[in-house]
C-alpha cells in the first residue's frame, strides 16, 4: 500500500461562531451560509457528543444541501492524541473532497473490479434493490456505482447487464477509449442454486 496525498488543496476557511449548542442553532446558522455560498466543505465542532445535533448537521449537509462535512467534537482538540485524530480527520478530509489518501499498486493492467450484493428490505416484502460497483482506474481508487429496484425475489436480473455497460461505457471515458482486458467479478450472498 502506497501513501497518496497529492491535491489535497483548500481554500481559507471562513469561521462562523455559532450562538447555541443545540440542532436548530447549528441548522439555521448553516441554512443562512449555504443560501449565499457553496462552500468546498462544511467543519463543525460541536461543544458536547450530541446524536440528535450531529444527526440534524449531517441530514442537513447530505440530504437537504449537499456539501461535504466533517463533524466532530471539542474533545478532539485534547492536546493529547490531538496529532494522531488530526492525522485521522485530514485523511477523511481529503476524501470528502475527491482526494486519494493512499493506492494499492495492481502488477496486472487492464483490470476492473465489479462488486455486486443484492439487499432484500425486510420491512417491505417484495422491495429489493441491486447494488454494483466497479473500478475506473488502476489503483482502484474511482468507480462507477448504481443502484435498481428488482422485481420480487430475483437475485440477478436485466439491470446486472444494464448497469455493466454502464460501467465499460464509463471505464473507457476514464482510460481514453479502453475497455478492461480483465474483469474480477464479486458476488456475495449467492443462493445454493446459483
Amino acid at each position: 500500500m502506497a501513501r497518496s496525498t497529492k491535491n489535497f488543496m483548500m481554500s481559507e476557511p471562513q469561521f462562523i461562531e455559532i450562538g447555541g449548542d443545540n440542532s436548530r442553532s447549528y441548522t439555521d446558522n448553516l441554512e443562512k451560509i449555504l443560501s449565499r455560498q457553496q462552500p468546498q466543505l462544511v467543519f463543525c465542532v460541536l461543544m458536547k457528543n450530541r446524536a440528535d445535533t450531529y444527526s440534524a448537521i449531517k441530514k442537513m449537509l447530505c440530504l437537504d444541501r449537499p456539501v461535504p462535512s466533517q463533524v466532530v467534537t471539542a474533545r478532539c482538540f485534547n492536546p493529547k492524541g490531538m496529532m494522531s485524530i488530526a492525522t485521522k480527520v485530514a485523511i477523511q478530509l481529503n476524501c470528502k473532497i475527491g482526494g486519494i489518501p493512499w493506492t494499492v499498486r495492481i502488477p496486472l493492467g487492464g483490470l476492473m473490479v465489479v462488486g455486486y450484493d443484492v439487499c432484500h428490505d425486510t420491512q417491505k416484502r417484495g422491495t429489493d434493490y441491486g447494488a454494483m460497483v466497479a473500478s475506473l482506474d488502476r489503483q482502484l481508487t474511482r468507480y462507477f456505482s448504481a443502484v435498481s429496484a428488482h422485481s420480487n425475489g430475483e437475485e440477478l436480473s436485466n439491470h446486472l447487464t444494464i448497469n455493466m455497460a454502464k460501467a465499460l461505457r464509463k471505464y473507457q471515458e476514464v482510460n481514453n477509449g479502453a475497455l478492461p482486458s480483465h474483469i474480477l467479478f464479486f458476488r456475495d450472498g449467492v443462493g445454493e442454486g446459483q
